[in-house]
């Protein structure tokens, strides 16, 4: 099965990076693959890879009815967003299939660990599926052993940032809060007394606003200006911070860039660990806060 999903996702992968593609020219893609095993891609063998392919991914690959009756990836666009875990997935295939075949050198490759990852990640992921509810003992960062606390309720979607992957949970008293994985022990299904209603939220477009994990459903989006070194800029021209990023003005000295977000500390913070490379223009109370953090800061290194 490994193989075949190997498959799968290499179709899936040539498609969609190609936009528009005819048979053809995947064969001729398939014979120059890591994963070609000798035998051509016949129309037989693609029609299977292509309808499992659609039924794994939730994708419809369609063939136009003209010229070379090139497959393309419906609402390709919309996969190729940056959060779409289709695309995660795809990245972390590739990543996984170069380390496989790269152990001689596995104490080159250095990577990141995501221990929350290991935490309880398949039993969230099946009560999802199910819609049904879960309770687990979560422990926040400084709290004392005995103010652990007993949480029930359903879990509504996943989100991995900085390491850590991260649950949007529906309380059984119907209050919405995020919890860390790698804080969570103790996690078992259970069948609520008193069933929970499913709030209906758009799970896709629930960050859109934020950046980072934490939110506030109340915290309107605000304009954000921040002054950029041009260092930086070139940094924030390949990653933008926020979707809503826009480069407004440019010069040698520096770049002024926009946002349309909610501010929430996870932005904060960004903003502060890059250190002169970012001013804040606007709004005046964002500029105060970053402003008063930083003279806490100093007050903590006066006297050295």
């Amino acid at each position: 099965m490994a193989n075949k999903l190997s498959n799968y996702i290499w179709l899936f992968d040539t498609i969609l990076n190609n936009k528009r593609i005819s048979l053809k020219e995947i064969g001729k893609k398939w014979e120059q693959s890591e994963y070609y095993d000798g035998k051509k891609l016949s129309r037989s063998t693609f029609n299977r890879w292509k309808e499992s392919a659609e039924e794994i991914f939730d994708i419809n690959i369609e063939c136009e009815e003209k010229g070379q009756y090139c497959y393309y990836i419906e609402d390709n666009e919309k996969i190729n967003k940056a959060n779409d875990v289709r695309v995660w997935l795809l990245d972390h295939y590739h990543i996984s299939s170069i380390l496989n075949s790269s152990m001689e050198i596995r104490d080159k490759i250095i990577t990141e660990n995501i221990p929350s990852a290991r935490n309880f990640l398949q039993e969230i992921t099946d009560a999802i599926k199910k819609d049904s509810a879960i309770e687990f003992i979560y422990k926040k960062f400084g709290a004392e052993d005995s103010q652990e606390e007993k949480i029930c309720g359903l879990p509504l979607c996943l989100k991995q940032y900085k390491q850590r992957w991260y649950v949007l949970f529906q309380k059984d008293t119907n209050a919405l809060r995020i919890y860390a994985l790698d804080r969570i022990s103790k996690l078992v299904p259970i069948k609520l007394a008193t069933p929970i209603k499913k709030l209906k939220i758009n799970t896709t477009s629930y960050w859109d606003n934020y950046y980072g994990i934490y939110t506030h459903q109340d915290n309107a989006p605000n304009l954000v200006k921040l002054k950029v070194s041009p260092r930086y800029t070139k940094f924030l021209r390949s990653l933008p911070l926020h979707h809503s990023q826009k480069e407004v003005e440019t010069n040698a000295d520096y770049s002024i860039f926009t946002y349309k977000i909610s501010v929430e500390r996870d932005f904060i913070s960004e903003i502060l660990s890059n250190g002169t490379d970012i001013e804040v223009l606007e709004p005046q109370s964002l500029r105060e806060e970053v402003t008063n953090t930083i003279k806490s800061m100093l007050g903590m290194y006066e006297g050295i």
